[in-house]
Parts: C-alpha cells; sequence; structure tokens
C-alpha cells in the first residue's frame, strides 16, 4: 500500500484483521470484536481494503486497523468505549489525512496538481498561473472514491463475550460530467483533448463528520471530442462544492494556440453544480462552442501565460 502521508497513531497497535497479529495486545485486557462493513448504502462499493480507526472516550490517538477486504474481519479491542471510523483503504493511493486526532475532524485531501502531468497538454503551472489571473485559486488533483462510515459510543467490558460492530459505509465523492454539445470545428481537434477546470469546489472531505470542507480549489478536467456527435465530454470525482456558501462555480477551457497564446472559454455554471437533483451525479450540459482553427493540438508549443484571451459565454437559462 501506498502512503503519501505519515499517520500520527500508536503504530504497534496496528493490526491486520485478516492475519491476526494478536500478539501486540494483553488480552486480559482486550475485547476479541467482529467488524462487519455493511455496503447497504453503498451497494456497487468495491474498495480492495478498508481502514478503521477506534476513538477511545478518554481522548489520545486513535488505534487504526487494517483490512485486506471490504467485509471487515476480526480485532482485538482494548476495554473502553470508542466512536469507530472507517474508510476505504485503497485512498491511499491519492489521498492524505490531516487532523486524526477526532473522529470528526478527520480530513482528507488530494495533493496540489503541481507536477503532475495526468492533464496534459498544457502543464499543470500553465493552468494554475492562468487561473489565478482571476480566482487566485491552487489547481488540485481530483480525488478518487471515497467510502466513509461510523459508529459512535461501541463500548467493551472485561464482562463481555464477543462482540460485534458494524459499520455502514456510504460514498463521499460526487461524480461529475461535464456535455458541451453542438461544437462547431470540432474536426480541428484531430482525436486530442482540451483541459479544463472547475473553480469554486471544496478542497477536502470530513470523513466522520459527512461534509466537504470549506476552503475553495479548482479541479482539473479533460475534454474528449466525439467528432461524428460534435460534442465534448468530460467525466471526474470531486468532493462537491463548499456546503455553507453559495460561491460561482466556473468552468473554464483553455486552448493553447499556435502564436503561442492561449484563448480560455469561461462559462458560469453554478445553477447546474448546485441545483443538481442529486449532488452526488451532477450533469453539466453547455450548448454551443466554437473551436478557432489556429488551435495547436501538436503539443510541442508551451504556451506564453502572459498572452492569453478570456472569452466569458453566458449560459440561457
Amino acid at each position: 500500500m501506498k502512503f503519501h502521508h505519515i499517520i500520527y497513531v500508536v503504530t504497534i497497535l496496528l493490526l491486520t484483521g485478516c492475519t491476526h497479529k494478536d500478539l501486540v495486545f494483553d488480552h486480559e485486557s482486550t475485547a476479541h470484536v467482529r467488524v462487519i462493513f455493511d455496503w447497504e448504502d453503498a451497494p456497487d462499493a468495491n474498495p480492495r481494503s478498508m481502514t478503521l480507526y477506534m476513538y477511545s472516550s478518554l481522548g489520545g490517538d486513535p488505534l487504526r486497523y487494517t483490512f485486506d477486504n471490504k467485509n471487515g474481519g476480526y480485532i482485538y479491542l482494548p476495554y473502553g468505549t470508542y466512536d469507530a471510523l472507517a474508510l476505504n483503504g485503497d485512498i491511499y493511493e491519492w489521498a492524505a489525512e490531516r487532523n486524526l486526532y477526532d473522529a470528526s475532524s478527520l480530513e482528507v485531501l488530494t495533493p496540489d496538481m503541481k507536477g503532475h502531468t495526468t492533464y496534459a497538454p498544457l502543464p499543470a503551472e500553465y493552468l494554475e498561473h492562468l487561473l489565478g489571473k482571476d480566482a487566485g485559486e491552487r489547481v488540485i488533483l481530483p480525488p478518487g472514491l471515497l467510502y466513509t462510515g461510523r459508529t459512535d459510543g461501541f463500548s467493551v467490558s472485561v464482562a463481555d463475550g464477543d462482540k460485534t460492530i458494524i459499520l455502514r459505509p456510504r460514498e463521499a465523492t460526487c461524480h461529475y460530467t461535464i456535455d458541451i454539445i453542438n461544437v462547431e470545428n470540432i474536426s480541428v481537434l484531430g482525436g486530442a483533448t482540451l483541459n479544463g477546470t472547475l473553480s469554486q469546489m471544496a478542497e477536502s472531505y470530513f470523513a466522520g463528520a459527512f461534509h466537504a470542507g470549506e476552503k475553495d480549489v479548482a479541479i482539473p478536467c479533460y475534454f474528449v471530442a466525439d467528432a461524428e456527435k460534435n460534442t465534448l465530454h468530460s467525466e471526474f470525482l470531486t468532493f462537491g462544492h463548499t456546503p455553507s456558501v453559495r460561491r460561482n462555480n466556473n468552468l473554464r477551457l483553455y486552448l493553447p494556440l499556435k502564436d503561442n497564446s492561449v484563448r480560455c472559454y469561461d462559462y458560469d455554471v453554478t445553477s447546474q453544480a448546485h441545483d443538481a437533483p442529486d449532488p452526488h451525479h451532477v450533469h453539466i450540459v453547455i450548448d454551443g462552442l466554437s473551436l478557432p482553427h489556429t488551435i495547436d493540438t501538436g503539443g510541442g508549443i508551451i504556451p506564453d501565460v502572459n498572452q492569453w484571451e478570456s472569452v466569458i459565454i453566458p449560459i440561457p437559462m
């Protein structure tokens, strides 16, 4: 498993649910507990592993257990009362955690896009520089799938026999799809993709409080052309928009041109993002885009970010 962060927990209490490394505990002061992850609220979920944090009512660092499957297993748990928080374990391939001291404060976030080349042809520093001229936002990598579940007040004592704790994870991430229809001159792309960013999105997710963070960032995306249908399509995951304030969500397309400049197309998609019937499945539709014949799809030119033109396109309501 690949970690991108340091987890401040008592590492001698790390226990893998499938291998039962129970020698790290004094069994006279621990309970044998069956852990069940019930996927009723996310029936299509299929994480490769799960992570369980147990927060003692006495405070201190959480106990961390890992399972190499999505269903659960058995752990040894010191006597006491706990709040339990579960996350899918494969998030560590793309995510970091912070504020692990409390179940309601544990925050999942992704790294800055800078230094990553996933969203070619424009490098991250150019997207961030261009976006910053208007919004001053960081560009972060989109999240992967995140599932979280919580059970509070779980107690084990010397008088108990074997006990069972059940957690019901649900999906935290939001699926965004964007379709641009009736695209003119789509043949100029020649199979190339276009970069975009969606602004004023949440930087993080509070796994134990079940809500997105309040800090704004931009999420990168890229659009694939369908020349037969004259459409551009993008789909990606987010933590959703910031929850407490309705901020404007701006979709920006970046078109590198052959004269070494960049043309940016801006669309205000706030109403489609905030008023979607299902906030976990947001579909944004933009009708109409004319691509310039001077667009550069060769990938050999690094645009001059000081030479750019912004085109604001209103969306009919």
